[in-house]
C-alpha cells in the first residue's frame, strides 16, 4: 500500500500476555495449563479483531489484493483460536498425558502462543 510498517510490540498482546504469565504464576500447577490456554485465546481474539478491522480499510481503499492477503491471514487466526479452544476443552478432562490433561503438544503452543511477541498491526501512512 505505500506505507512504512510498524512492527513495534503491541501493548495490548504485551498486556495480555503479562497478565497470563502473571496469573500462571499465582495459580495452582494443576490449572496452569488452562490459564495460559485461555490467555492464547485472548491473544487470538484480538488478533481476529485487528484483521477485520485491516480488511475492512482495505475494503473501503478499493484493495481488494490486500483484502484477499488479509482474509488469509484471518483464516489463520480462526484456525489457530479453533485449536486453542480444542485444547481447552482436552485440558479441562483430566488424564494421566499432563498435569491437567492437555496433551504436551498443546501445552506447547499455547506456552508459544503466548510467548511469541505479537507485533502491532498498524501502518504509518505517507
Amino acid at each position: 500500500m505505500g506505507w512504512d510498517v510498524d512492527d513495534s510490540p503491541c501493548p495490548a498482546i504485551e498486556g495480555i500476555q503479562k497478565e497470563g504469565k502473571a496469573n500462571a504464576k499465582k495459580t495452582d500447577d494443576a490449572i496452569v495449563d488452562s490459564i495460559l490456554l485461555s490467555c492464547a485465546a485472548e491473544t487470538e481474539h484480538h488478533e481476529i479483531a485487528v484483521y477485520e478491522g485491516l480488511i475492512i480499510n482495505a475494503r473501503a481503499m478499493g484493495r481488494d489484493d490486500v483484502v484477499r492477503l488479509l482474509e488469509q491471514n484471518l483464516d489463520q487466526e480462526k484456525h489457530t483460536l479453533d485449536e486453542v479452544k480444542r485444547a481447552m476443552e482436552q485440558a479441562r478432562r483430566p488424564r494421566s498425558s499432563g498435569r491437567d490433561g492437555a496433551p504436551a503438544a498443546l501445552r506447547g503452543r499455547a506456552a508459544r502462543v503466548i510467548g511469541r511477541g505479537p507485533r502491532c498491526s498498524r501502518s504509518r501512512g505517507r
